[in-house]
């Protein structure tokens, strides 16, 4: 990780020993990164615990997501109220040989999870992309069966790159290659 000014002049440097992500100043002061200690098999990026920097750069903190999920690297946001979103992911149990001949009767797929934590690190808002698209609805009739992935073991089938809160109060989420949703914070509902 480095700092530099306009001219390429190092004000600050930390050598690191994996990989690092989304490093970045946080409107609190703070500096964020997410540090790998596992990558993914199935998809870009990997697991993470943030870490938080002071503005003297020394350690300020870890923040993990709750309820058994573990965060992912691609994002990391600092609400105005304190409280911060994250990605994570976690692989659901299906049988996909239904669908597509060849495929795996018992195929790991992976949703993605937001969770919103308090100051606290306590979870106040979570949302599965399971919990509000069914294979078929997600990839439409036809879309996984001509998709090689469709036969693997474990698959992708989301792949979130940032959460963001609108001005609204509600949620704006990327998912790559695909499309961009927005997510009521009340009801968890996808809105458009």
């Amino acid at each position: 990780m480095m700092m530099l000014t306009n001219d390429a002049t190092p004000i600050w440097y930390q050598k690191a020993t994996n990989e690092l992500y989304d490093f970045k100043p946080l409107p609190n002061g703070d500096l964020h990164y997410g540090e790998l200690f596992h990558t993914y098999s199935y998809t870009g990026g990997g697991d993470v615990i943030h870490q938080l920097l002071d503005d003297n750069y020394n350690p300020a903190g870890t923040i993990a997501t709750g309820n058994g999920y573990v965060a992912d690297c691609h994002d990391f946001q600092l609400l105005p109220n304190g409280h911060v979103l994250l990605i994570g992911y976690y692989k659901t149990q299906m049988d996909l040989s239904k669908l597509v001949p060849g495929a795996y009767p018992n195929a790991l797929v992976a949703g993605a999870v937001i969770q919103e934590l308090d100051a606290q690190q306590n979870v106040v808002f979570q949302w599965r992309t399971w919990d509000h698209f069914t294979v078929t609805e997600y990839y439409g009739p036809y879309g996984y069966a001509t998709n090689p992935v469709a036969k693997n073991a474990v698959i992708d089938g989301f792949h979130l790159n940032s959460v963001f809160l609108d001005t609204d109060g509600n949620l704006l989420i990327s998912n790559f290659g695909m499309d961009v949703w927005k997510i009521n914070r009340q009801t968890g509902q996808i809105m458009w």
